[in-house]
C-alpha cells in the first residue's frame, strides 16, 4: 500500500503541474479583457477615475420594475456617484415564504428580458456600468430551478452511505411542482444548460452593450454538495471513468475514507483518499463551471467576476462545497470576496480572506478583484465603519466594491428586507458621495503597476483535505495574522501555483504565473506534493528564504528574517501597508485598523515627488521625506484609529495651484464652544406600508449645545433623521492669514459644512476635520453643519417592534431581520458631539483639487 501511496503522490504531482500549466495557458489566451490590467498610473485619471472604480449596488428587484421607476433609481445612483449597478432578480420562486418579494415579471422571461434592456439602456446612458447578475437569487447556477427543469438528469448526485458499508447512488433536490431544484455543478452538462438559459439570452437581449456598458458577469456563491464523512459524498455522472484516469485507480473501492466520522481513526492509506477526492472535485468545480463561465464571458468580451460562500473560514473547502478556495478564484477574471453580517468588524480579531482573492489576480497578472461587502450589516451602519471595511479589505489588495443594498422596493415586508437600505429611504444617502469618490480613487491607485509582494504563505489545502483537521487552519490564520502584524505583505500560494509552468528561479526569487516569490513561509505541510517540495529547495539553494514553522512558539523568531514591507518605528500590532510599483513611480498606503492611535515614522522605497492624496477630495499634498540610513525614505505617521494614509509617487511632478495647508500640521486651535443653534430639518420614519421621509413641522433655529440630540434638542432616543446646525464665527487675530480647517470633534454620523450658505464638504469619518476655503481678509463667516444619524433608532424602537411583531405572512419578518436588530441597536446616536474647534494649519504647497467638488 506505501508504494501505491508513493506511486499516487507522483502521478498527482504531475498532474497539478500539468493542470496548472493548462490554467495558466488558458489565463493568458487573448480573450481576455484589456481592462482586468494594471492601469498606467496618471493624475489625470486619479482625480477622476473611470467609472469601473466606483462603487456598484446590488439593485435588488423585490418590486415590479416599471420603465419609469428603473429609470429614476438609475438616476438617482448616478446623482450620488454610485457609478455601477448589479441588478439581482428576486423572484418570487426565490425562497418563497422567508423572503417573499413582489416582482411580477416572470425571472428569464422575455418581459424580464425587456425590463433588462430598460436598465442597460438607461444605465449606458447615463455612463454607468452594469455588471450581469448570473442568477435570480443566490446560489448562482439553478438559473431559479429552471436548470434541473430543464436537464432533469443533471440534478446534484451523490453516493449515500449505508450502515453495512455500501454506498447507493441518490439524487438530490430534484425539481418538482414548488421545489427550486439544484443542479450539480461538477457536470459540465449542467454548466452547459445554465449558460444557455442565462447568459445567452442576455447576450440576445443586450448583447450590444457588452465590452462597453456591460464589462463584467457576477456568480454568487456557487457550490457542490459538501462531502459529509458517514453520510454522503459528491458523485457527479461519469465521476468513477474520469477519476482513474486523472488517479489510476478506482475510488468507489477505497471509499472507507469517508464512512470514518473522527478525523483521528483515519489511516495514512484514506488520508491518501481523502486527498485525491477533494483534488478531484475542487479540480472538476473548476473545470465544470468556472472555466466555462469564463470562457463565455470573455468571447462576448467580458470579464468573469464573482465569490464563494464561507470563503472568510479557512477550513471551508473540507466543511463547504468548493474543495479549494484558490483554484475557483484564479479561474476568474475578478476574483472577489464576500462579506456579510460582521464577518469583518473593528475591535474583534478578524480573518485575511481578501487575500485569497487578491492573490489569485496578482498570480494571474490582473489588477481586479472585488469585494462584495454590507449585507445584513444593518441600517445601523456608518460611514466611517464602511470606510473601515473598504480600507481593511484594499489593504490585503482588493480594488472593486459592490455593496448591498439599494432595493427596487420597501414596501411592507420588504421594509425588513435584507439591510442596510440604501437609497432615498437611508438618511445617510445624500452624505454618500464623498464616501464613493473615497472608493473610487483608491481602487484606482491600488491598481496602478504592480503589487510590492515577494513573499507567499504556503495554503496547505491539501492538508486540510487529508486530516480534517482545523487546527492546521488555525495555524496557517495565526502565520497570517503576524505577518500582517510585522507590516510584511504577502500573497497566499498553494500547490497549483508553485508547480505551475513555466517556472522561473532568477536572483533568489521563484517566479510564477505574474508574481516572484523569495520568500515562502510554510507551516505543517505533510502532503505537500514532491514537485512543489523540489521548487522550494530549489529556491533556498538560489539564495530565497523558506520558513518553515511548525507551531505558534516558533512564529515571532523565524518571521523576524524577513524584512517588512513599510517599516514603523516604533512597531505596532495594528498597522496594515500595501505598496504597489510602476516605472518612475509607486503608491503606498497604510491603515491603522486597531483601536488606538498611532505615532512615529515610516521607513520604505517608493520613488521621489512624494504625495500624500485625499481620496474622497482629490487633494493632493507634498510630502516631505528624509533619508534613513539604509537609503530608504522616512516620513512622519500619525494615524488616529481607523484613519488610513494614501502616498503617491511620480516622476512626472503635478502642477501646483494654490496653497492648502499640511493637513496633519495644526499650529493654532480655538474651542467653538458655545453660540450655536439647531433646526430639525426631517425624520426618517416607519409608516404604515413603507419607510417615509418627513419634514419637520416646526422647522426653526433655536439656541442649543452640542451633543446627542436626544437630550439638547428634546428629539428622544428614537429619532432618525436631519439636524442642522448653525452659528456665526468670529475669526480671531491669531488665526486669521492662514488655511483654516475645523474640526467637529465627534459626529453621530455624517456631517455636511457649508461656510456662507456654500457647500464645502462632508465629514463622515475619522479625523472629523474639514479644510475651509479661503477667508483671506475676512473677520467673520456663517458656518453650517447638518447632521445624519441612521435608521437604527427608529427600526429599534419600540413603537417599530411593536408593530411588526404582529404583522404575519410570507417574509415577515425575514431570515435576517434578528440578527440586524441586534446590530441596529449599536447605532442609536445621533448629533454634533464635538468639541468643535477652528484651527490654523501649517501652509505647504499643493497640487491637483477635485474638480467634481460639490
Amino acid at each position: 500500500m506505501q508504494a501505491k501511496k508513493i506511486l499516487t503522490v507522483l502521478v498527482v504531482s504531475v498532474m497539478v503541474a500539468r493542470e496548472a500549466s493548462l490554467a495558466a495557458e488558458k489565463g493568458d489566451f487573448p480573450g481576455r479583457p484589456d481592462f482586468v490590467a494594471s492601469r498606467d498610473f496618471s493624475w489625470e485619471s486619479l482625480s477622476e477615475p473611470e467609472n469601473l472604480f466606483w462603487p456598484a449596488y446590488f439593485w435588488y428587484w423585490n418590486g415590479p420594475p416599471k420603465p419609469d421607476v428603473l429609470r429614476e433609481q438609475l438616476a438617482d445612483m448616478a446623482g450620488h456617484e454610485a457609478r455601477s449597478v448589479c441588478v439581482v432578480p428576486m423572484p418570487h420562486e426565490f425562497r418563497p415564504v422567508t423572503m417573499n418579494t413582489s416582482m411580477d415579471v416572470d425571472y428569464l422571461s422575455p418581459e424580464f428580458f425587456q425590463r433588462v434592456k430598460v436598465a442597460v439602456d438607461e444605465a449606458a446612458r447615463r455612463g454607468m456600468n452594469y455588471w450581469i447578475y448570473d442568477e435570480g437569487g443566490w446560489p448562482s447556477g439553478l438559473a431559479a430551478g429552471r436548470v434541473v427543469r430543464t436537464r432533469p438528469d443533471v440534478a446534484v448526485r451523490v453516493l449515500r452511505c449505508n450502515a453495512d458499508g455500501t454506498w447507493t447512488p441518490d439524487i438530490v433536490a430534484k425539481w418538482a411542482p414548488g421545489e427550486i431544484g439544484v443542479a450539480d455543478l461538477l457536470n459540465p452538462d449542467s454548466t452547459r444548460t445554465f449558460i444557455s438559459l442565462t447568459h445567452e439570452r442576455y447576450a440576445a437581449a443586450v448583447g450590444s452593450h457588452f465590452g462597453t456598458a456591460v464589462k463584467m458577469t457576477f456568480t454568487d456563491e456557487p457550490k457542490y454538495q459538501a462531502a459529509v464523512p458517514g453520510s454522503a459524498v459528491p458523485w457527479p455522472l461519469g465521476a468513477e471513468d474520469v477519476f482513474r484516469r486523472w488517479f489510476g485507480y478506482d475510488a468507489m473501492k477505497q471509499l472507507d475514507a469517508f464512512r470514518v466520522t473522527n478525523r483521528k481513526d483515519l489511516t495514512t492509506a484514506q488520508k491518501q483518499v481523502r486527498v485525491d477526492l477533494f483534488d478531484f472535485w475542487s479540480r472538476r468545480f473548476r473545470d465544470a463551471y468556472f472555466l466555462p463561465l469564463r470562457d463565455w464571458a470573455r468571447q462576448h468580451g467580458l470579464a468573469s467576476g464573482g465569490h464563494l460562500d464561507n470563503e472568510d473560514d479557512t477550513f471551508a473547502p473540507v466543511s463547504r462545497g468548493f474543495g479549494s478556495v484558490m483554484r475557483p478564484l484564479r479561474a476568474m477574471d475578478v476574483p472577489g470576496v464576500d462579506v456579510i453580517w460582521r464577518q469583518l468588524w473593528p475591535g474583534k480579531e478578524n480573518h485575511h480572506f481578501p487575500k485569497f482573492a487578491s492573490s489569485a489576480a496578482h498570480q494571474n497578472g490582473t489588477a481586479l478583484a472585488l469585494t462584495e461587502s454590507f449585507g445584513v450589516y444593518g441600517n445601523g451602519l456608518t460611514p466611517a465603519q464602511m470606510k473601515w471595511l473598504v480600507d481593511y479589505q484594499y489593504v490585503r489588495g482588493l480594488t472593486l466594491l459592490v455593496c448591498g443594498v439599494y432595493p427596487l422596493s420597501t414596501r411592507d415586508h420588504l421594509m425588513l428586507g435584507e439591510r442596510p437600505h440604501f437609497g432615498p429611504v437611508n438618511p445617510l444617502w445624500d452624505f454618500l458621495p464623498d464616501f464613493h469618490r473615497y472608493v473610487a480613487r483608491l481602487g484606482y491607485l491600488l491598481s496602478c503597476g504592480k503589487p510590492a509582494i515577494d513573499i507567499g504563505l504556503y495554503y496547505p489545502v491539501r492538508d486540510l483535505w487529508a486530516s480534517a483537521n482545523p487546527a492546521d487552519a488555525a495555524l496557517h490564520d495565526a502565520l497570517a495574522r503576524a505577518l500582517l502584524r510585522r507590516q510584511c505583505d504577502f500573497d497566499v500560494v498553494d500547490d497549483d501555483v508553485l508547480s505551475a509552468q513555466p517556472a522561473r528561479l532568477e536572483d533568489g526569487a521563484l517566479t510564477v504565473g505574474a508574481m516572484s516569490y523569495r520568500t515562502i513561509v510554510v507551516g505543517p505541510a505533510n502532503w505537500m506534493t514532491p514537485i512543489v517540495q523540489d521548487r522550494l529547495q530549489a529556491l533556498e539553494a538560489a539564495g530565497g528564504q523558506v520558513i518553515r514553522i511548525d507551531d505558534l512558539s516558533q512564529i515571532d523568531a523565524a518571521l523576524a528574517k524577513i524584512a517588512p514591507t513599510i517599516s514603523c518605528d516604533p512597531p505596532s500590532p495594528d498597522l496594515r501597508v500595501l505598496v504597489r510599483r510602476w516605472p518612475g513611480g509607486g503608491a503606498a498606503f497604510l491603515f491603522n485598523e486597531g483601536q488606538q492611535a498611532y505615532s512615529g515614522a515610516a521607513a520604505f522605497t517608493l520613488g521621489s515627488n512624494l504625495h500624500e492624496v485625499e481620496p474622497a477630495t482629490g487633494v493632493t499634498r507634498p510630502v516631505p521625506v528624509a533619508k534613513s540610513s539604509d537609503g530608504r525614505g522616512t516620513i512622519p505617521l500619525t494615524l488616529a484609529a481607523g484613519e488610513s494614509l494614501l502616498l503617491v509617487s511620480n516622476s512626472r511632478a503635478q502642477p501646483a495651484v494654490a496653497a492648502l495647508p499640511a493637513a496633519r500640521k495644526l499650529v493654532q486651535s480655538v474651542e467653538l464652544a458655545d453660540g450655536w443653534t439647531a433646526r430639525v430639518d426631517r425624520q426618517y420614519a416607519v409608516g404604515e406600508h413603507d419607510y417615509e421621509v418627513r419634514p419637520w413641522d416646526k422647522a426653526d433655529f433655536k439656541p442649543v449645545s452640542l451633543g446627542r440630540w436626544a437630550a439638547t434638542l428634546g428629539l428622544g432616543e428614537d429619532f432618525s433623521g436631519h439636524v442642522t446646525y448653525r452659528r456665526t464665527v468670529k475669526i480671531p487675530e491669531t488665526l486669521r492669514g492662514g488655511r483654516l480647517v475645523v474640526d467637529l470633534g465627534h459626529v453621530e454620523y455624517a456631517a455636511r459644512v457649508r461656510v456662507d450658505g456654500q457647500h464645502v464638504g462632508c465629514v463622515l469619518w475619522n479625523p472629523w476635520r474639514l479644510e475651509l476655503p479661503s477667508l483671506t481678509g475676512r473677520s467673520e463667516f456663517e458656518l453650517e453643519i447638518a447632521v445624519s444619524n441612521t435608521l437604527a433608532n427608529e427600526l429599534t424602537s419600540q413603537r417599530v417592534r411593536d408593530a411588526w411583531s404582529k404583522r404575519k405572512g410570507p417574509g415577515w419578518p425575514g431570515p435576517y431581520h434578528e440578527r440586524e436588530l441586534k446590530f441596529e441597536t449599536e447605532s442609536r446616536g445621533g448629533g454634533l458631539l464635538g468639541p468643535v474647534r477652528l484651527q490654523r494649519a501649517a501652509p505647504c504647497v499643493a497640487t491637483i483639487r477635485n474638480s467634481m467638488e460639490g
